[in-house]
């Protein structure tokens, strides 16, 4: 359970999911709101109530927040 409090693992599952959904043409409009407001969602909580785990690592500390954008961008471009 420790795990899920890194965002870098949070970010990498969502993008993941994203991606296969994408990849096997069952992503629409729909299911890309839905996942990335859930996605949001936790992010605003964790975040919120410091549920964060620390690493002191900046790479794993806020290296995450590229990876959304990017996904989000593929879904846009290939989409």
């Amino acid at each position: 359970m420790s795990l899920i409090k890194l965002p870098m693992l949070r970010a990498i599952i969502y993008c993941v999911v994203i991606l296969s959904l994408l990849m096997t043409n069952t992503l629409d409009y729909l299911n890309f709101f839905l996942i990335s407001a859930t996605y949001s969602l936790i992010q605003h909580l964790t975040q919120k109530h410091n549920m964060d785990r620390h690493t002191n690592n900046k790479m794993l500390d806020y290296g995450w927040l590229p990876l959304p954008i990017v996904t989000a961008l593929l879904v846009l471009i290939i989409y």
